[in-house]
């Protein structure tokens, strides 16, 4: 399989805010436009190979080319110069993966390396003068080897044995240089940082129905050993579900699962770049993995009908958002871990239809969610707010023959919190059209999402002396239209993903 994508984007921001330094207020209004271009390509091949009925092998992989990216980013600022940014780049994915598979589990093996190289050069632009003010360069180089064992075996009285070992070693580089032209040097330097991660782990479980399949139970502990550099943080994660349906109408579930979670490789580097004269970004080493717990009590009533409480807590959640430095007038951009945050949420699903015309769910949500920190730029905070939304999916069968479908979808939220942010109320509208035809063989589809532009919300910052309004809401929507044909009775076979949330700038 081979895809290619030529993308052009634009977006837009805008801020006005109020910097306290001492006894001083500064206004600071700022306008960011961004234009970016990427070529992307994405090959994927995958053979098999089936040694008898029980035993087979398979390998794959799955390569991501983006050998030329750009984005050309210019900021207006009432307080500092503008400044125009030029950024290019480009970055390499190389992913293999070898399978044996047994009927009584899997085997697997897995190599992936990623490679990011970008090139930034800044422009201060001041009384329609231009000067070079800095180029600015980082590399990165990441190499994956991944291996695991995945075993279930079928035991006496119906119970079932799972069982299995995984282990994932990570070499990171990562490279820095910045040339001070606007200072003849004076703040130019060079950085390498490196890591080396392990992870392992090691994990038993088993399911066992009872009473004639009315009551069963999946339940699996995982033990889990983690060390970067120095750091090192071991967990023992539970996981289980019991489901009970007494009647074929009724359906109860219980349901908990803990996860760890870890911020990318660039965050994790003791770096700093500059957007323009006023907004720094900054990289945290002492960055430590997220935990999350994670409850649901569902009820399922006559197959249609969901209600669910659930509840979970991400412990040493890490999260980036800007700070108005008390020392400088500077907006500092940094990733903490803080406390943690939790979300206790009651959601209801309600599916309806109005004849063979109209079918619909609708989603109800009401949601309590909390953010604690005890040490945030030397800011403490426990913030939490009660939140409700409602979402509307409806297929409207407009036409047999020909075969025309069209979707509507429907949101609205409250305003609701994210750390330090205050988000208003936020809705969207998306619909589109459908068009089957050729024997199910073909179809046509038009689609339009955020027709209003009005998902993205507003953000405003009212904590301490942090003064802030922002607004991401410009060309958010798109329009995409679509064609397919499936030949001989083709069926789609999606590629395996590569995981890449941790690799690149985040």
């Amino acid at each position: 399989m081979y895809s290619i994508a030529d993308n052009k984007q634009i977006s837009k921001s805008t801020t006005t805010a109020k910097h306290t330094l001492g006894n001083d207020i500064y206004d600071i209004d700022s306008e960011n436009h961004t234009k970016s271009t990427s070529n992307k390509h994405n090959v994927y091949t995958n053979i098999a190979y089936n040694l008898d009925d029980t035993h087979s092998l398979e390998l794959s992989y799955n390569g991501l080319y983006a050998p030329r990216n750009k984005s050309d980013a210019y900021s207006v600022n009432n307080l500092f110069s503008d400044a125009n940014s030029l950024n290019k780049g480009k970055d390499y994915l190389h992913n293999a993966s070898l399978y044996y598979k047994h009927k009584w589990g899997n085997i697997s093996v897995e190599y992936t390396n990623y490679t990011d190289d970008n090139t930034q050069n800044m422009k201060y632009i001041k009384d329609h003068h231009s000067i070079d003010a800095f180029t600015y360069q980082r590399k990165q180089n990441i190499d994956r080897v991944k291996a695991y064992a995945d075993m279930s075996h079928n035991l006496k009285n119906n119970w079932i044995l799972n069982y299995g070992a995984s282990y994932n070693y990570v070499k990171n580089n990562n490279k820095q240089s910045n040339v001070d032209k606007q200072h003849d040097n004076e703040g130019s330097y060079t950085s390498a940082f490196a890591t080396e991660e392990h992870t392992g782990n090691i994990y038993a479980g088993t399911q066992k129905s009872f009473y004639e399949g009315k009551l069963s139970i999946d339940c699996s502990l995982i033990g889990e050993l983690y060390k970067i550099n120095s750091y090192r943080k071991n967990a023992l994660l539970p996981n289980i579900t019991v489901t009970f349906i007494p009647a074929n109408d009724h359906i109860f579930q219980l349901a908990y699962n803990s996860i760890r979670s870890y911020p990318s490789y660039w965050q994790r580097q003791n770096y700093t770049s500059y957007n323009d004269e006023y907004s720094v970004s900054m990289g945290n080493p002492l960055l430590k993995p997220a935990r999350t717990g994670n409850a649901n009590l569902t009820y399922v009533l006559k197959n249609k009908y969901t209600f669910q409480v659930s509840y979970y807590k991400v412990e040493d959640f890490f999260i980036d958002q800007s700070y108005q430095s008390p020392k400088k007038l500077q907006l500092l951009h940094k990733t903490f871990n803080i406390d943690y945050t939790s979300l206790l949420n009651f959601t209801a699903v309600i599916p309806i239809s109005f004849g063979n015309i109209v079918s619909s769910n609708l989603i109800a949500n009401v949601y309590n969610e909390r953010y604690k920190s005890n040490e945030w730029f030397e800011l403490a905070y426990n913030r939490n707010k009660w939140t409700g939304s409602l979402m509307a999916y409806n297929t409207i069968f407009i036409s047999k023959k020909p075969n025309i479908t069209m979707n509507l979808m429907a949101f609205y939220r409250t305003p609701c919190i994210q750390g330090i942010w205050d988000l208003e109320d936020n809705w969207c509208i998306n619909t589109g059209l459908r068009y089957t035809f050729a024997k199910d063989k073909a179809i046509v589809g038009l689609q339009c999402n955020d027709i209003f532009e009005s998902l993205y919300p507003k953000i405003k910052v009212r904590f301490d002396k942090q003064y802030q309004n922002l607004n991401q809401n410009f060309y958010q929507r798109n329009i995409t239209l679509s064609f397919t044909y499936k030949f001989n009775g083709f069926k789609d076979r999606t590629p395996k993903e590569v995981d890449t949330s941790r690799y690149g700038v985040n």
